[in-house]
């Protein structure tokens, strides 16, 4: 099982990346029960070679968490 609590602020093998990956273009991921409720939540198909993508790079950068404000909104 993958926890994602901590997953910004660890380093990750590519073995690990790639079970995201695999669970992605499995289907297994998101959960069917989950989409049930949360229909938008359901992955494309370009949402999982994004995905498969970042996994298989040599190094996946950190990603921030935050979301950036338009640039006419202010701080």
């Amino acid at each position: 099982m993958l926890d994602f609590s901590e997953w910004p602020n660890q380093r990750h093998a590519e073995d690990e990346r790639m079970l995201i990956c695999d669970a992605v273009s499995g289907g297994r991921m998101p959960l069917p029960e989950y989409t049930v409720i949360h229909r938008n939540a359901k992955l494309s198909k370009r949402d999982v070679e994004l995905i498969c993508g970042w996994a298989a790079a040599p190094s996946a950068p950190k990603t921030s968490l935050q979301v950036s404000k338009p640039k006419n909104e202010k701080q």
